[in-house]
């Protein structure tokens, strides 16, 4: 397991003792969360729902896979007082690789506000 602790580039050698010509590189660059962009409709009517969706990009200004979103502690913060709940859609085949599909139900009356942010 690698945890990288900053951003930046290495590069990795490998070689096999047993055979000294054989020689493996691999470039490895550590990047981080620079950017979380949102797309959703202004307003969901009580009862009714609409989809949001979330895409996060790096510091080398590159999007980040979603499959690795669970890994990144991603929370969604609503008004203190929500009139609007969200969660991860079931369905996320209306998006490609790089985002995420959450389902927003207007629960009542108002004006809230939703954050995402990457946690640590």
């Amino acid at each position: 397991t690698v945890r990288p602790h900053l951003q930046g580039a290495a590069t990795l050698t490998v070689r096999d003792l047993c055979l000294p010509e054989q020689v493996a590189r691999c470039s490895v660059h550590v990047t981080g969360p620079a950017e979380v962009r949102i797309k959703s409709v202004s307003q969901v009517q009580i009862h009714n729902t609409a989809f949001l969706t979330l895409t996060i990009i790096d510091s080398n200004q590159r999007k980040i896979s979603s499959e690795v979103f669970s890994k990144l502690d991603l929370q969604h913060l609503v008004s203190p007082i929500p009139h609007f709940s969200v969660t991860p859609a079931a369905d996320q085949s209306a998006c490609d690789e790089f985002c995420a599909v959450f389902t927003v139900e207007g629960i009542s009356l108002g004006t809230s506000s939703v954050q995402f942010v990457v946690a640590g």
